[in-house]
């Protein structure tokens, strides 16, 4: 558990991934992808009681694919442009610059912390309760699981749709709360 005060975070303290795998017959073709946000912001203001208020945006054109696992055979290039071209598609950066999350409360048993809030994604707004744990030292491990259905996005598929993305992807962040100054 961390003190009172407002504390923020992003790249130059730790990480934002999204993690996507592979579903349908042809599964075994495709790659489960790291996906991580070079560009994004966070600020939590800490109360007296422990409870924080958080707001988290990513820039939704910053997203790039940092590794690429599984499948018959390594991702070349071209896939990766063809998979960074899909997700432009989807996610329309030019048209939704960011995606935000926000919780007006969190909820902190010792180390873990629980943050009913809402989700922004592609101009829809969902419920989305991220959870993980926060150290002593600041030290910030959460994670959500998003199901882009409920967000109006339809999971990519290919080979007429016998290799799709699963509808669930994993969005896990760790980084250090940064006392703001």
């Amino acid at each position: 558990m961390v003190g009172e005060g407002t504390f923020r975070l992003g790249p130059d303290s730790g990480h934002l991934l999204v993690k996507t795998s592979r579903s349908g017959l042809g599964a075994r073709a495709g790659h489960d992808l790291v996906i991580e946000a070079a560009e994004w912001t966070g600020t939590a203001v800490v109360g007296p009681d422990g409870s924080a208020r958080v707001h988290v945006e990513v820039n939704a054109g910053s997203l790039t694919i940092r590794d690429a696992l599984g499948g018959l055979k390594p991702m070349t290039s071209s896939d990766r442009k063809m998979t960074e071209k899909n997700m432009v598609k989807v996610l329309q950066p030019g048209k939704y610059p960011m995606i935000t999350f926000v919780a007006d409360s969190t909820g902190q048993t010792g180390d873990a912390v629980t943050a009913p809030g809402a989700l922004t994604l592609v101009g829809n707004t969902q419920p989305l309760t991220v959870s993980g744990t926060v150290s002593s030292s600041g030290r910030l491990r959460a994670s959500a699981t998003v199901t882009q259905s409920r967000w109006g996005i339809t999971p990519f598929s290919a080979f007429f749709g016998a290799l799709r993305l699963a509808d669930d992807v994993a969005v896990e962040v760790d980084a250090e709360l940064v006392p703001a100054r």
